[in-house]
């Protein structure tokens, strides 16, 4: 029995033995094969890090290094400088030319509005590199309406004595453009709000600009005053441009950007030469229409084109008119509330009801951007209904957004130009095109529900029948409106024009029997139809930016 206890004893002793190696084995090949494993993986890891860097020289070769440069300094827009002239040789002179020279990017414009996908993809990396300046962890091209703004020249940069003005118009081609005598005899006048950023500012008023036209500038009273000096700096080289003589502190949304309009137009109409803003300005008396504007606009119709269509309209107003108005703007008291430890204001309701509309007047919402008739203005101005309407909206909610509409809509107080339709519920406009969030699917930025555009949104831009597009941000796309003055700029040096006669069909221009240029453009159409038909049409030759097909 002894014997067999320990031989069964050795047994189980060599039993263990054999399966504490078993699990030696096992558990070496297991450490063998997860060697085996983290060298795969770190073979793999390093194969993907180099065709991760062979993937990003092919891109680079794709985006060569001077197409994606990021400028560092200010490059030679369209207006070159041919610095061999003397009047350019002094060093007072290169350094001013410097200092108000736009930045420029190397992109093809005509390809961005004829949507070629390679030169978006291009001008969409150019603006990532220029937003990821100073957020490198973000590294997706789709994240760039997350990035910072763009910077622009500084407003110090516009700061200038007047020695200088005559270099400044050469520099930027301020009448570098020919004026027809049609032109000449249709003067227009611009109320354009500004608050931050001269060189959009400037750009515009460059896009705008015609010697025989008018210009009132309204600055925000609470903008810095560096930005008030470089604006009067600008405006002091024109004799047609000043500064409105009554300036705001504009708050959105409030009275007081309704009440800068009314302010330009006072000057417009009875100027104040007195006034040390209004001294050595020539404000033409017999301008036709006038048109407000924001610094964040840009035209879409040349000069000529507004001339001729605003002359079609033979004093009839251009004001949208929505019937459905929101009644809460104007049944309780609104007033300005300023945000902690900041100079932002906002509007905020009050408890307090308003007192009844005065005159019984019909209250219809529409856009703040308007085409007006010189006798509208001076209604406006003049009327006891309507400056007591005027003062009884001071403290209702957006009163720019109603006041026109409302007084061009009320035919039985004869406002000059007024329109109304009781069969529709909303009379459309041409003075602006608007990317509302609900009614157009915006490629850029929304703020306050409206599109900022960008360069995704150039080819349909470009269609538009509008005056002015609102809006644009020099900060965060300059490409697409570098794009957009190139676009205007080509359409006046090749003389194209939108077909006028579709503007004769818009709600509020008077019949084609009594309208004498709707008449005369008829009776051309009837003309070239039946020529048309006796002989072939001659082929026109290519442009640079091909005519498309208008909306209306």
């Amino acid at each position: 029995m002894k014997y067999f206890k320990k031989i069964l004893f050795k047994f189980k002793q060599k039993s263990k033995t054999r399966q504490f190696r078993r699990y030696v084995r096992v558990l070496t090949r297991l450490i063998l094969i997860a060697i085996l494993v983290w060298l795969f993986l770190f073979v793999f890891y390093a194969f993907l890090v180099e065709f991760e860097k062979f993937l990003r020289k092919q891109i680079k070769s794709l985006f060569s290094d001077s197409e994606i440069k990021i400028p560092e300094t200010f490059s030679i827009d369209r207006n070159d400088v041919d610095f061999k002239d003397p009047k350019y040789i002094d060093r007072k002179s290169l350094e001013f030319f410097e200092r108000i020279q736009r930045i420029t990017y190397e992109v093809n414009c005509q390809s961005l509005i004829e949507w070629d996908e390679f030169e978006v993809r291009k001008a969409k990396r150019i603006l990532f590199k220029l937003k990821n300046l100073n957020n490198e962890h973000l590294t997706k091209i789709n994240d760039v309406q997350k990035l910072g703004l763009i910077p622009t020249l500084p407003n110090e940069n516009y700061v200038f004595d007047k020695s200088m003005c005559k270099l400044f118009r050469e520099l930027r081609g301020y009448d570098s453009y020919k004026i027809t005598s049609f032109e000449k005899t249709f003067p227009i006048a611009f109320t354009i709000l500004t608050y931050d950023n001269v060189e959009q500012f400037e750009r515009l008023l460059r896009a705008i600009y015609r010697p025989q036209n008018v210009y009132c500038i309204h600055i925000d009273s609470k903008s810095p005053p560096l930005f008030h000096e470089a604006v009067k700096s600008i405006v002091q080289c024109f004799n047609n441009v000043f500064v409105s003589t009554k300036l705001e502190r504009v708050v959105y949304a409030g009275f007081s950007r309704l009440k800068a309009d009314i302010n330009c137009m006072h000057d417009l109409i009875s100027p104040n030469y007195e006034h040390a803003y209004l001294r050595e300005k020539n404000i033409t008396s017999d301008w036709k229409y006038l048109l407000n504007m924001a610094s964040s606009e840009f035209p879409l119709r040349t000069n000529y084109e507004l001339a001729r269509i605003l002359q079609m309209f033979n004093g009839a107003n251009d004001i949208e008119v929505i019937t459905n108005m929101p009644m809460v703007r104007i049944q309780y008291s609104w007033k300005p509330k300023r945000k902690p430890n900041t100079t932002y204001e906002y509007m905020v309701r009050t408890k307090r009801l308003k007192a009844p509309i005065p005159h019984n007047y019909t209250i219809v919402k529409g856009l703040a951007y308007c085409s007006f008739s010189r006798k509208f203005i001076e209604y406006v101005l003049s009327n006891t209904y309507a400056r007591n309407l005027l003062k009884w909206s001071e403290d209702t909610y957006s009163p720019d957004e109603w006041y026109w509409a409302t007084l061009n809509y009320n035919t039985q107080f004869n406002p000059p130009g007024g329109f109304k339709d009781p069969k529709r519920t909303a009379i459309p406009t041409k003075a602006r095109y608007i990317g509302w969030k609900n009614s157009y699917k915006c490629m850029g930025e929304l703020r306050h529900n409206l599109c900022v555009f960008s360069i995704e949104d150039l080819p349909e831009l470009v269609t538009r029948n509008e005056f002015f597009l609102n809006k644009f941000l020099l900060q965060y796309d300059p490409i697409s409106y570098q794009c957009m003055e190139e676009w205007l700029n080509s359409k006046i040096s090749l003389y194209q024009t939108v077909n006028i006669i579709n503007y004769c069909r818009l709600l509020f221009v008077v019949p084609y029997s009594i309208n004498p240029t709707c008449a005369r453009l008829l009776d051309k159409q009837v003309q070239a139809l039946r020529s048309k038909t006796t002989s072939k049409k001659p082929n026109l030759t290519t442009t640079k930016f091909k005519a498309k097909k208008d909306k209306i």
